[in-house]
């Protein structure tokens, strides 16, 4: 969470914004959370129909399932004038929407770590006044606190992490299905003191 906060800060976004989050994954579920606090109407975009649900969840104002229609039209359709665009994923198609959609003026965030080196429409970019921000892990005086208080605008957080892990799962249950891409939860917890997995507990 304290990662999406500084994000969200580093980006400027605030109340009355409108912003894209492309990528509903660890990171961009917790985006989620952060940009809608600031007051801004959020659309998420993701592949998997249960994490746009989830993102409605977390309070994005719309969802959009990636191969339904274009960025483009989906903002066009709800009336947004998008300020700021957080590209998640780190994939090629994902960035591509993005740089297709973004308006004049906007500002993109690249948070996830793309692989190889995408081309970039550096010129178009420099005509058309685009802000492009830098984001990476966080500031702990001020990134922190906002982060527990986010934590603890809900009760229950078991559709992100609904299970936690013994040290000995931490492979095979948390490391190994995010490099295969097939991870069984947004999160994976682990709890070195238990032997078995367990239900996660999230209250407080």
């Amino acid at each position: 969470m304290a990662i999406a906060v500084h994000a969200v800060r580093r980006s400027g976004l605030a109340a009355g914004d409108d912003a894209v989050i492309v990528g509903v994954g660890g990171i961009g579920a917790f985006i989620t959370v952060a940009a809608v606090a600031t007051g801004a109407r959020v659309l998420v975009v993701d592949l998997n129909p249960e994490r746009l649900e989830l993102a409605t969840a977390l309070g994005a104002t719309a969802t959009l399932r990636s191969g339904d229609a274009t960025l483009t039209d989906r903002i066009d359709e709800l009336g947004f004038d998008v300020d700021v665009f957080f590209e998640v994923s780190g994939s090629r198609p994902g960035l591509q929407s993005v740089l297709e959609a973004a308006p004049r003026g906007s500002t993109i965030v690249p948070v996830g770590i793309q692989r190889g080196e995408p081309e970039l429409p550096l010129g178009h970019w420099t005509l058309d006044e685009m802000k492009v921000v830098g984001t990476v892990a966080h500031v702990f005086a001020t990134d922190f606190p906002e982060a527990v208080r986010l934590l603890g605008t809900r009760d229950d957080w078991s559709d992100i992490a609904p299970t936690a892990y013994p040290l000995s799962g931490l492979l095979p249950d948390a490391l190994q299905p995010l490099l295969d891409g097939s991870p069984a939860q947004i999160k994976a917890l682990i709890d070195p003191w238990i032997e078995a997995p367990r239900p996660a507990d999230h209250s407080r």
